[in-house]
């Protein structure tokens, strides 16, 4: 992997308010629905601003893991809908130029600043798949049903307050960029486009393995392939346990802390099938 940081990410609904924006002058209004994440909202934006008429345009996410849009020659951008330069993690229109980087990362997505401090992998939860007894002559006798599920418990060890508690954020794109929010929305079910749930999320083990891509790019991943020596697999789709909430410890005892430790529990699920574009 090219990094040992990892990056959690949400779906995003695509609606009427979140969806227009006029990129050098072409009108651009994205698909509505429901996107496995921000990536794929990337790219169905550089798809729009490519057909109305800007051929060069990129969209993509740097090393920071903000987004980058750029195109030959200059451009500008006006955000009809505010909403959607907030999830893109911008802050005003964007005056005539070639290339502009975000401000913030995208909403949507929980970015620790730390590598996990554990040793702990992916474990199948085989009495969630197995139902059964043992019979009198010793034989198991039960039912296999269901998808196999696998589950890990992330630590982070000092992470920044305001990465952790919405209590210590200190502006409005912090409140909505830490794990408090991220669990929160992540739990949230959503009835509209044809029941299509957007609770879950994407987990990347190497968030330079994002790619930008459409949603059928998104399938549910394969966590027992992250360490495959050819073409392993970059992300998984999850969830939280149920009965998961972070129990934040201050990584110091005296006085007030500005880092916390915690565990993360999360476990594979199977993703839906996204109706964004």
């Amino acid at each position: 992997m090219a990094s040992d940081r990892a990056v959690f990410m949400r779906p995003v609904i695509i609606d009427s308010t979140n969806k227009d924006v006029t990129v050098g002058g072409f009108v651009v209004a994205l698909t509505t629905g429901v996107y496995p994440n921000v990536a794929a909202v990337m790219y169905e934006l550089q798809v729009k601003v490519i057909a109305a008429g800007i051929a060069t345009f990129t969209a993509t996410l740097n090393t920071s893991l903000k987004v980058v849009l750029a195109a030959t020659p200059n451009f500008a951008v006006v955000w009809t809908d505010t909403a959607l330069r907030d999830l893109l993690g911008f802050t005003g229109n964007l005056a005539d130029t070639n290339t502009y980087t975000a401000t913030y990362t995208p909403q949507n997505t929980w970015f620790p600043l730390r590598v996990r401090a554990d040793n702990d992998e992916w474990y199948q939860d085989h009495k969630v798949q197995w139902k059964g007894t043992t019979a009198r002559n010793g034989n198991s006798v039960g039912l296999r049903t269901g998808s196999a599920i696998y589950s890990t418990s992330i630590e982070y060890n000092a992470l920044p307050d305001y990465e952790c508690l919405r209590a210590r954020a200190t502006t409005a794109f912090q409140d909505v960029r830490c794990l408090d929010y991220f669990l929160d929305q992540s739990r949230e079910i959503y009835s509209a486009y044809n029941q299509v749930s957007a609770a879950g999320f994407y987990y990347f083990p190497d968030y330079t393995a994002v790619t930008i891509g459409a949603c059928a790019t998104y399938t549910s991943g394969d966590c027992t392939q992250f360490h495959r020596s050819s073409s392993p697999s970059t992300f998984a789709f999850c969830a939280f346990d149920s009965n998961y909430y972070p129990q934040y410890k201050p990584t110091w005892s005296a006085g007030q802390c500005e880092f916390y430790n915690c565990d993360v529990n999360i476990h594979t699920a199977t993703a839906p099938t996204w109706t964004g574009a």
